[in-house]
């Protein structure tokens, strides 16, 4: 599995879309799905990526952390399920928690596209559980 943050922003905006082009063209990862967060910069990030027309699948828990903001985006509810707002951080860390003990025990090769604080936060987690092991 790989994670990666979504592409650098037109403008900062609720959800603003995305600079394109934004990774470099030899970036090559064997992957048999994605899934990305909800938020439209994620999923222009994974549709540019998906060069082998794979599965593409949204999963809410990876959104970005909202901490007391409590505005709504616009979301086609009926098509994309709506990220969590107003959470705490324990809240975050739970469903990022949910999520990656989901994803790694899938046996496909997984992309996912997500913001940068999940994956700083899953970074310092496996990093944390890696040194620990070597104790």
């Amino acid at each position: 599995m790989l994670y990666i943050r979504h592409a650098q922003q037109t403008h900062h905006a609720l959800d603003p879309p995305i600079k394109i082009p934004f990774f470099p063209p030899n970036f090559n990862f064997d992957y048999d799905i994605i899934i990305t967060s909800p938020y439209l910069r994620c999923w222009q990030t994974a549709i540019l990526l998906n060069k082998n027309n794979k599965p593409i699948y949204v999963d809410v828990r990876i959104s970005e952390f909202q901490g007391n903001k409590n505005y709504k985006h616009q979301f086609d509810s009926n098509t994309i399920p709506e990220p969590p707002y107003k959470e705490t951080w324990q809240e975050f860390v739970l469903r990022i928690d949910e999520h990656y003990d989901e994803i790694s025990k899938l046996s496909q090769k997984v992309l996912i596209v997500t913001h940068g604080l999940v994956v700083k936060y899953l970074e310092e987690k496996l990093t944390s559980w890696i040194l620990k092991s070597k104790v």
